[in-house]
């Protein structure tokens, strides 16, 4: 028979065993949702480009991404003072139900009539509504829509400027304030559709929504800007990064994810040599 130290190292080991399959799992579940976000965006972000869809008009100036950091720091604001009252779930809701039916819409209407989209945007709600499972589809259209969105209406030094302004405001939040920390987990506890999550018997996998949105905004715009060439290294990069990041625990993601930025910026090289 074993004595209790070895039956403590037989648990220890198996319990670290478990923890790296489920890393594992987790990590192929972030590679699965990565590369479909971003397929999925750059689908959608062609026939906006075509169509002439954007969302900002001055997508093109640097000073643009300054005003949308300036946007995130007032709604990460507003979302801590809803959480202190606890009325964030007024946000969630209009986010999961309101958000859900305009992207959805906005992303069908680039393919088939208004109508259609509309009706088939507005079963889209009835289901996040109604079915509990519905929720991971609604997570990859808002990511799908948003990235495309974004991606297609800001040229590539905005989007630069701005992932390196949000890598840097990440660090602090995670790091600092760990304000982050406290958003994610009223996000996961009212189940709101601005994370991704993977569940296993031990613990629940979360991952931003924006930091997967964030890269594939980089690979669209890299993609309609300049070539496949540097949308390609750029994606690859941003994976990388995002993987990396899995070996730390609460680690802020997004500064990884902006690996994204090195790799393009070697995907022109190599498109200029």
């Amino acid at each position: 028979m074993d004595s209790p130290a070895e039956q403590q190292l037989l648990y220890t080991a198996e319990e670290s065993l478990l923890n790296v399959m489920y890393m594992n799992k987790f990590r192929l579940y972030l590679v699965a949702t990565y590369c479909l976000v971003q397929v999925l965006a750059l689908v959608v972000a062609h026939q906006f480009w075509s169509e002439d869809v954007v969302l900002i008009e001055s997508g093109d100036q640097p000073s643009t991404s300054f005003l949308l950091f300036g946007l995130v720091l007032i709604a990460t604001v507003i979302v801590l003072i809803l959480i202190k009252f606890k009325l964030s779930f007024l946000l969630y809701y209009f986010t999961e139900y309101v958000g859900l039916f305009v992207i959805m819409f906005l992303i069908l209407s680039a393919f088939i009539n208004m109508y259609m989209s509309a009706i088939i945007s507005a079963v889209s709600v009835v289901l996040r509504y109604t079915v509990k499972q519905f929720k991971k589809v609604s997570v990859i259209i808002l990511a799908v829509g948003i990235s495309a969105l974004l991606g297609v209406s800001l040229s590539i030094i905005p989007v630069i400027a701005f992932l390196v302004l949000l890598s840097a405001y990440d660090v602090f939040a995670v790091r600092k304030t760990k304000h982050m920390q406290v958003i994610a987990e009223d996000v996961y506890q009212k189940g709101g559709s601005q994370i991704f999550t993977f569940d296993t018997k031990e613990e629940t996998f979360v991952l931003g929504t924006a930091d997967i949105i964030l890269p594939s905004m980089l690979v669209v715009s890299a993609y309609l800007n300049y070539s496949a060439v540097e949308a390609f290294f750029a994606s690859l990069f941003a994976l990388a990064g995002l993987l990396l990041a899995t070996r730390q625990k609460e680690a802020p993601a997004l500064p990884y994810a902006s690996l994204g930025i090195v790799g393009f910026l070697i995907g022109y090289l190599i498109q200029t040599l």
